[in-house]
């Protein structure tokens, strides 16, 4: 467990001369976790296989929920911003061939 900064840490760093810089962690919503944490399923994948996830009935269970996740990123703005950061191998920024206007729709 990380220790506490204390007010002798900070007497410390002044006598060093160095400014301590306090970060804010972002308030995410229990949704906003929940894409997150998804999309870290999906960028695992892509780790770990070497491409994205895709559909079909020759594909793995969890290849094809991930497929969905996906789509379900890619269709959403919202989403789509909030995993940018996150998105190192170009996955979910990159828009699909179905998605159009923002609509998510497969078909």
């Amino acid at each position: 467990m990380a220790k506490k900064f204390t007010e002798e840490d900070d007497a410390l760093l002044a006598q060093l001369g160095v400014e301590a810089e306090t970060r804010a962690e972002p308030n995410r919503t229990p949704e906003q976790e929940r894409v997150i944490a998804g999309f870290e399923e999906i960028r695992h994948f892509v780790s770990e296989h070497g491409h994205i996830p895709g559909h079909g009935e020759d594909r793995d269970i969890f290849e094809r929920l991930y497929a969905v996740r996906l789509e379900r990123i890619r269709g959403q703005a919202d989403f789509r911003a909030l995993v940018e950061p996150f998105d190192h191998q170009g996955t979910a920024c990159r828009a699909a061939p179905w998605v159009r206007d923002g609509q998510g729709s497969t078909g």
